[in-house]
């Protein structure tokens, strides 16, 4: 998901993992990492990570809306109003 804010590009990407030894147990993890778009590279500025417990249910949405608000924490009001109504307009794939 690509986010305009004050002129410059921000790229939002989740990952949803079952981590190494854990795959036995049922273990999941969902990864939100924020990048500054810098022409042709990128700069990581920011990560989140939603663990799912072993008694929970996982769920992509649940995870990317924890992994997200874990990586935002650090920015003020307004870019983290511009990266969640951009989140929220975002067509979800089926």
């Amino acid at each position: 998901m690509k986010v305009l804010y004050e002129e410059v590009c921000f790229l939002i990407s989740f990952k949803h993992e079952t981590p190494g030894q854990e795959k036995k147990k049922g273990y999941r993890e969902t990864s939100c990492q924020i990048h500054k778009l810098l022409g042709k590279d990128k700069e990581l500025i920011s990560d989140g990570l939603a663990t799912c417990g072993l008694s929970d249910q996982f769920q992509k949405e649940v995870g990317r809306k924890k992994s997200l608000t874990r990586a935002l924490s650090k920015y003020k009001k307004d870019f983290r109003l511009v990266v969640w109504n951009a989140y929220f307009n975002r067509i979800p794939k089926s």
